[in-house]
């Protein structure tokens, strides 16, 4: 009888440290800057991912939203941004919406490869830049 209350009370003790450490809510967002990238030729912070929402359990995602950091850049003759993971076209972005790129979605512990291209109002500037490796 004792060995059964004692191995009910070791179930319960771990059964209660195990929802202690689940302190994270489901789909908690954060403000956190993960990932900065920096055009090597001419030295301007292009983007950031600066907040971060995560899903638990079966829904286990990141979603990061990128924005240009319009201090280096002239959005007055800028006439598209143009996002890349992977090769493949994510988002892209117009006059009057330079701010955020809306939400990527990525598993923890995948590695992408971002690309971005800046593209001019005249078109005689198309930059793609070299590709972001990052590993959320």
């Amino acid at each position: 009888m004792k060995n059964n209350i004692t191995f009910g009370l070791l179930l319960i003790s771990l059964f209660a440290l195990l929802l202690s450490s689940c302190d994270k809510k489901e789909n908690e967002l954060e403000n956190l800057t993960l990932f900065n990238a920096f055009d090597t030729d001419s030295g301007i912070e292009l983007l950031t991912i600066d907040s971060v929402q995560r899903g638990y359990g079966s829904t286990n995602f990141i979603k990061g939203y990128f924005h240009l950091n319009t201090t280096y850049v002239d959005t007055a003759l800028l006439h598209r941004i143009i996002l890349f993971r992977d090769g493949a076209e994510k988002a892209r972005l117009s006059p009057g919406n330079f701010t955020f790129f809306g939400d990527i979605t990525a598993i923890p512990g995948a590695t992408y490869n971002y690309q971005l291209s800046l593209i001019m109002k005249d078109s005689s500037y198309t930059k793609l830049t070299q590709p972001y490796v990052i590993l959320f």
